[in-house]
């Protein structure tokens, strides 16, 4: 009963979203080729929905297995996916990840991902919604040389939703009401967040104050993307906005690279992607694909925007994520399998 009454709210979303003045958008999607794109050897059946660059490594981690609006069929599993940047773009090839460790693997469904590195020790913090679509972080810690992940503990707290700051032990509402906060950045100085909201069609600049205290973990997170750190002196953070960027699309996943610009996977008909989530598998609904490049300047005050990849959903269905690692661009799906393709642009 509870799944159909979430069904029947879905669909009147998807009804408000092709009226709503915030989604408009046009019917079908152009197209704008990247070359030579090609798949990993390895077929991710239940999609890439993110994608975490480890750019000390060169490697990256994929998250597959989300599932929004259907009971997943038997035998689905979420899954964490290697991908190593060092390998030739010919030879690109995901391999499976296993884990290590007690926890509930039949409703371990990973979004958003994020990682933290530091004197030679790989953690990975997961966003996971279990069955009830209620929301934790799982952290894992990679072991280099086994590559598997071992499991070592799952954070839980009622506050998470929209932006929140978690210092280790409770959890603070940074910014609340906002209108689908999605992805999440932080640059390499720890003073600017990134924050996008699909509804919005927009990303958010914010000014990131720390209040000097004492040593702690910290995370901040939404409810589909994580990004933490570990730093001295530190426990309370405030966000100022610097600026509102308009992408006149429905943005999700962000990608911050060296040169502190914004790589994004949009979704341009945001409809057609609630669609194919609600009736994943199904070949008639299908969701076009977008990547958007943005270049800031001037303190993130003035910025520029280019459109590098679009698709009707023929090569890469409701792209999630895009990410950058010297000649390639990695672009991940919700419910579909990845693409490489070359970066010759940039």
């Amino acid at each position: 009963m509870f799944r159909a009454l979430w069904n029947l709210a879905i669909l009147a979303l998807i009804v408000g979203l092709k009226k709503c003045g915030t989604f408009e958008a046009p019917s079908q999607a152009s197209t704008r080729s990247l070359p030579k794109c090609q798949r990993p050897s390895q077929f991710l059946e239940y999609g890439a929905e993110d994608i975490e660059v480890v750019e000390s490594l060169d490697i990256a981690f994929v998250s597959s297995g989300i599932h929004y609006f259907k009971d997943r069929a038997s035998g689905i599993r979420g899954k964490i996916f290697l991908i190593d940047l060092n390998v030739p773009f010919e030879n690109l090839k995901a391999e499976e990840l296993k884990i290590a460790g007690t926890f509930n693997r039949d409703e371990f469904r990973p979004h958003g991902i994020s990682s933290y590195y530091d004197h030679g020790r790989l953690e990975l913090y997961v966003i996971n919604h279990n069955l009830k679509f209620e929301h934790s972080i799982i952290v894992f810690e990679y072991d280099q040389k086994e590559h598997l992940l071992n499991y070592r503990r799952t954070i839980t707290d009622s506050a998470f939703r929209s932006i929140v700051y978690y210092n280790g032990k409770k959890s603070q509402i940074v910014l609340d009401n906002l209108l689908t906060p999605n992805g999440i950045a932080i640059d390499k100085s720890k003073k600017h967040l990134f924050v996008s909201s699909p509804n919005a069609r927009s990303t958010t600049v914010y000014s990131l104050i720390r209040v000097s205290h004492k040593k702690t973990f910290w995370i901040m997170a939404s409810l589909f993307k994580v990004v933490q750190n570990i730093q001295n002196k530190e426990s309370k953070i405030s966000l100022t906005e610097i600026s509102k960027v308009p992408l006149y699309t429905s943005p999700d996943n962000l990608y911050l690279d060296k040169q502190n610009s914004l790589w994004i996977g949009c979704h341009p008909v945001a409809y057609k992607v609630f669609l194919q989530t609600l009736f994943s598998g199904d070949e008639r609904f299908v969701g076009p694909s977008q990547v958007l490049h943005v270049e800031f300047r001037n303190q993130f005050k003035e910025w520029s925007v280019k459109e590098v990849y679009s698709d009707d959903g023929s090569e890469i269905p409701a792209s999630s994520v895009a990410v950058t690692s010297s000649d390639k661009i990695l672009i991940g799906s919700i419910n579909h399998n990845l693409i490489v393709c070359k970066n010759l642009y940039f």
